[in-house]
């Protein structure tokens, strides 16, 4: 058996994709998976799992829901490398973004450059994007352009605050 984050796209976010975290993590248990756990509304859980976790998540949530769910799930081990890739130093956790992609996106980075404002930081690491704004997420434009810069890569965002609390969750597992 192993530990797994699940990221779940659009979910509770902006008014779109109603779900219920404590019906998603009953509907998971119920399914075979162990330990379920979720933080906040937007998609967040940890389990305990074996084999083909995503597809488990998503036909399990998309019945539950009756829509198409998206998760990204990763085992411990790549959770924890894909965070530690962050190159950036912070102050505040609602200030650094992860983007955590499906497929490696190709970046523009002449459109990065343009939409950039003087106080944000942004980088790729693999499959993950991070941005540094400090000014706000909400005033970012390169955050809100961000799929147009990446050429459509399937992505989920979370803030530093959200990953550190992940983290901490599956080393209580």
């Amino acid at each position: 058996m192993t530990n797994y984050v699940c990221l779940l796209r659009a979910v509770n976010v902006g008014g779109t994709g109603k779900m219920p975290m404590k019906e998603a993590c009953a509907a998971l248990q119920a399914a075979g998976l162990t330990s379920v756990k979720s933080y906040i509304a937007s998609g967040n859980i940890v389990f305990v799992g074996q084999g083909d976790v995503t597809a488990l998540v998503e036909e399990t949530l998309s019945q539950l829901v009756g829509a198409t769910v998206e998760a990204l799930c990763f085992d411990e081990a790549r959770y924890l490398a894909a965070i530690a890739g962050n190159p950036f130093t912070f102050e505040a956790g609602n200030q650094l973004h992860g983007f955590f992609c499906w497929d490696e996106p190709e970046v523009d980075w002449g459109l990065v450059e343009e939409l950039r404002s003087d106080t944000e930081n942004f980088a790729q690491v693999g499959r993950m994007l991070w941005l540094h704004a400090p000014d706000g997420i909400g005033r970012s434009k390169l955050a809100e352009k961000l799929a147009k810069v990446t050429g459509k890569t399937k992505m989920t965002a979370r803030n530093m605050n959200t990953i550190l609390k992940l983290k901490e969750m599956l080393d209580a597992m």
